[in-house]
């Protein structure tokens, strides 16, 4: 019954419409965005980072370089269950060119409170949960749809 859930789950949201799934796609990536731009913060500053007024415009700028810049570079055109090289390719190039708008801001604009580092930082820590989450979505296809 279990199974049965998730089969019919899976093949529902299948069903949607591509903008539908492009749009979820989005908000995870925005999603990703925010929780990569704590982490990074954690991690550089060797301490657990909360949302507060002094970092909050820095995970909105992550998220307002990103999405564009994702966009642009045919990330959500890329379909990972078919060909995961070429998507990793399209995804490492749209986080080649983030990082360089990102970089630039943080290093060459300043955000008040931000360390420098974090224009490295930030990007490596979101390529990985971008990977993580695709690679997630997925091994759930091949293992619910695929497999039925």
């Amino acid at each position: 019954m279990f199974n049965n859930f998730y089969n019919f789950l899976t093949k529902s949201v299948l069903n949607f419409p591509r903008k539908i799934k492009k749009t979820f796609a989005i908000m995870l990536d925005v999603f990703l965005c925010f929780c990569s731009t704590l982490i990074g913060l954690s991690i550089r500053l060797e301490k657990f980072v909360t949302i507060n007024q002094e970092y909050l415009f820095s995970i909105l700028v992550a998220s307002f370089i990103a999405i564009p810049i994702f966009i642009w570079s045919g990330v959500y055109k890329a379909i990972f269950r078919y060909d995961g090289g070429l998507s990793i390719k399209v995804l490492s190039r749209a986080i080649l060119f983030y990082t360089i708008a990102y970089c630039f801001i943080i290093v060459v604009i300043t955000l008040p409170n931000i360390p420098r580092s974090m224009g490295l930082i930030q990007p490596m820590v979101l390529f990985i949960m971008l990977l993580f989450s695709r690679w997630t979505v997925k091994k759930w296809l091949d293992l619910f749809v695929f497999s039925f």
